[in-house]
């Protein structure tokens, strides 16, 4: 889309890969940065990944310092960074890497209204919520769960103010499923949410 100057639904373009369902957050994240350099350089992606990494871990620091104590906080994040798994995702260019820290400072933005209040901190967390639904199929259910458990968490106090938290990441992914549907993209291994339903399916 920003790399190409637009979407290409013929033979041997996106939508002829495997989950060419997946929205288009991860891949125009990395045609950005070939845009910016002016050339496309694989290896100019684990950089980018790895400043990403290192914002993602200033969020979540900059959010918790009014309420964590440093001695906890910093080891905390300390902790989190030699994990294995953290070290594998970063510079994967799968979608799982994005969307896990999306998903995670949304969470942390959560946990901080609940103490703050302040409700422009809903506004933040709906974008990034958004931006996990745009970013894998999986986000948009992680994006609800996260809305759910910020509603049950406030005891439905603020219900009217985290409805819209629980719809705008549906509002923001419809214009790309309308599209995937007018033009007939499917995954090859597209495991419908109709299948939750399917009472053969939950049996298994």
């Amino acid at each position: 889309l920003v790399y190409q100057r637009g979407l290409h639904t013929a033979d041997g373009q996106f939508a002829s890969f495997t989950n060419a369902d997946y929205p288009l957050f991860a891949p125009t994240q990395d045609a950005l940065t070939f845009r910016f350099t002016g050339h496309v350089d694989v290896g100019l992606l684990p950089t980018q990944h790895w400043l990403i990494a290192v914002a993602f871990l200033g969020a979540v620091a900059g959010l918790l310092a009014g309420w964590v104590r440093p001695l906890i906080l910093w080891p905390g994040l300390a902790i989190v960074v030699l994990m294995p798994a953290f070290e594998g995702l970063i510079g994967s260019s799968l979608g799982d890497e994005p969307l896990a820290m999306q998903l995670a400072v949304a969470a942390v933005i959560a946990s901080v209204w609940l103490v703050e209040r302040d409700d422009r901190l809903v506004v933040l967390c709906a974008v990034f919520l958004a931006a996990a639904a745009w970013t894998k199929v999986e986000g948009l259910p992680g994006a609800l769960l996260v809305a759910l458990m910020l509603l049950l968490a406030g005891r439905f106090r603020r219900w009217r103010l985290l409805v819209p938290l629980a719809v705008f990441p549906i509002v923001a992914i419809l214009p790309w499923r309308v599209w995937e549907h007018m033009h007939h993209i499917v995954s090859a291994g597209a495991n419908p949410y109709s299948r939750l339903l399917h009472p053969e399916f939950l049996w298994h």
